[in-house]
């Protein structure tokens, strides 16, 4: 993948409530940031490839393929790649007006991490086509094809309702995002759009382990590869792996093992939480 940015702004200063402003197809590589900022629309970001990190109230979120971050008006804009992946490809789209924010709030599209589908890529290069003519019957159709990638990604959503008794799609969200710190079971029932009582009881039913504990030793498991593999800080492997903080990573590994981080290098063999 190579860098590229390449994005469309709306020639359109009329008195519509809400009215498509920018539209972009953005590639980063896992150096790469975005500039911070205070923005005055609001804005939606689909990732097409790789993933995101977007910042929200002081804490982190992954944004993988398949899914919706939104910014509403007045946001503070934080985000970059995953630092340790290929790459990010994602898309994004700006409404400015008035009443910007009650469109995505009448379609159920909420402040941070939303569950959609695949990127409905077409839709966004019709707005790229349309957006740059200042014309306001471009302007209205622009806006049209723009409704539909929001109600895509809501309807996406709604359909995530209907597919939260998928459990090998929850165990797989699990397989490829242990390593955020912020993944637990209330956010996969967030997700998933189901109790996390339920959630609970159904996954450990189904694999004989409960979500939290098979988070745990996901995280777990490959903190002891990385131990026994590579030569990075101890840090570094505790933020890799999604351990909150070092301390806790080292009292961590401690319990499984027996012993400090420190002793396993180069040696450490599988452990698993009970």
């Amino acid at each position: 993948m190579k860098r590229s940015r390449d994005f469309h702004y709306s020639l359109y200063s009329g008195n519509l409530g809400f009215f498509v402003r920018a539209i972009g197809f953005f590639q980063l590589l896992p150096e790469n940031s975005e500039p911070e900022k205070d923005a005055h629309f609001a804005e939606i970001f689909w990732s097409v490839s790789g993933e995101g990190v977007f910042t929200l109230s002081g804490k982190e979120y992954l944004l993988p393929p398949g899914y919706v971050w939104y910014y509403p008006t007045g946001s503070h804009h934080r985000f970059h790649p995953r630092r340790n992946g290929k790459g990010w490809a994602y898309r994004w789209l700006s409404i400015e007006g008035d009443h910007a924010d009650s469109l995505f709030r009448g379609l159920g599209i909420k402040p941070g991490l939303n569950r959609a589908c695949p990127c409905p890529e077409q839709l966004f290069r019709e707005v790229e086509l349309n957006i740059e003519i200042p014309r306001i019957e471009k302007r209205l159709e622009t806006l049209e094809i723009a409704f539909r990638i929001l109600t895509t990604a809501a309807g996406g959503h709604q359909s995530a309702r209907k597919r939260s008794g998928n459990l090998q799609e929850i165990r797989t969200f699990i397989d490829e995002n242990f390593f955020s710190p912020e993944l637990n079971v209330e956010r996969l029932a967030d997700l998933f759009s189901c109790h996390r009582v339920v959630l609970s009881r159904r996954f450990k039913e189904a694999f004989g382990i409960s979500p939290a504990n098979y988070i745990a030793t996901q995280r777990l498991q490959q903190a002891l590869k990385m131990l026994r593999e590579s030569n990075l800080p101890m840090n570094e492997i505790a933020a890799k792996c999604g351990f909150s903080s070092p301390i806790y990573f080292n009292k961590v590994i401690r319990k499984a093992t027996g012993q400090p981080p420190g002793r396993l290098r180069g040696n450490a063999s599988t452990a698993q939480i009970p």
